[in-house]
């Protein structure tokens, strides 16, 4: 016979936090970047894109990357 407890589940977290990653012209040579502004305007972070492979697709993921991090 298998018992089964209840676990109270912790309280989810949420935010909505805008972010935005962004890559002008997709041309070699140019630079992406990423913006996230927090909902209570507690923080906001601007920076680029690092490494050398820069695209808008590679911008968007780090800037949701950054904002789980911070």
């Amino acid at each position: 016979m298998v018992v089964f407890e209840r676990v109270q589940k912790p309280p989810e977290r949420s935010t909505n936090t805008p972010y935005d990653g962004s890559h002008k012209n997709n041309h070699k040579g140019s630079y992406a970047g990423i913006g996230v502004c927090y909902e209570n305007g507690s923080k906001q972070i601007t920076e680029p894109l690092p490494g050398d492979l820069q695209t808008n697709n590679r911008a968007e993921l780090y800037a949701v990357i950054r904002a789980l991090e911070t």
